[in-house]
């Protein structure tokens, strides 16, 4: 049996811990999952919707991402759109466009959508 003096001991629990530390802080791709996600984009008033349009909606399911219209109510008003998307690094590649993504963010014609906590189940009239 080997005995260590204290500062060895020491430094192997530094090292350890540290090792430990670092690889608990790494993500998962499930961390990055954008599926079943929705992100909101509210219009301004100075933008002048019609027929109750005041935002659009972003729903992601595995392999698509469906774009709604909402009322003032966040209620689903109509589908306008499907595209296919795929993630990457930080870039989404929706449709044939690559667009730029955060954690709560997103860029998409020329609007900025946030995440939301809003499931599918709670546009639904």
């Amino acid at each position: 049996m080997v005995l260590l003096k204290p500062n060895t001991k020491l430094c192997i629990f530094l090292i350890f811990a540290t090792i430990f530390l670092l690889s608990s802080c790494q993500k998962d791709e499930e961390d990055y999952s954008l599926t079943g996600t929705v992100w909101t984009s509210p219009y301004k008033v100075e933008e002048h919707m019609t027929d109750g349009i005041s935002a659009k909606a972003l729903v992601f399911g595995k392999d698509n991402v469906e774009v709604y219209y909402l009322d003032a109510n966040n209620k689903i008003i109509n589908l306008i759109t499907t595209y296919n998307y795929k993630k990457e690094d930080q870039s989404l590649v929706i449709g044939n466009s690559r667009e730029q993504i955060g954690d709560n963010y997103l860029y998409l014609d020329y609007r900025i959508f946030y995440r939301t906590e809003k499931k599918f189940s709670d546009l639904l009239n």
